[in-house]
């Protein structure tokens, strides 16, 4: 689990990767270009780039249209 910068919580799970945002849940899975929907581990980084890293490899969230 993660808070990021922006007040979103993001959630990892075997089933993707799930974000919190101003009273909505949006779930984000290989449909939206995660390379697995098990995800185990996230980050943020200086930029506030969201990094979900999956069974997989790793995928880098894209604010303008999902992972």
């Amino acid at each position: 689990m993660l808070r990021g910068r922006d007040g979103s919580v993001w959630v990892a799970s075997e089933s993707g990767l799930h974000r919190f945002l101003q009273g909505t849940w949006v779930e984000n899975g290989t449909e939206e270009g995660l390379p697995s929907a098990a995800v185990r581990e996230l980050y943020e980084d200086q930029r506030g780039g969201i990094w979900a890293a999956t069974t997989r490899g790793i995928s880098l969230y894209d604010k303008r249209c999902g992972l």
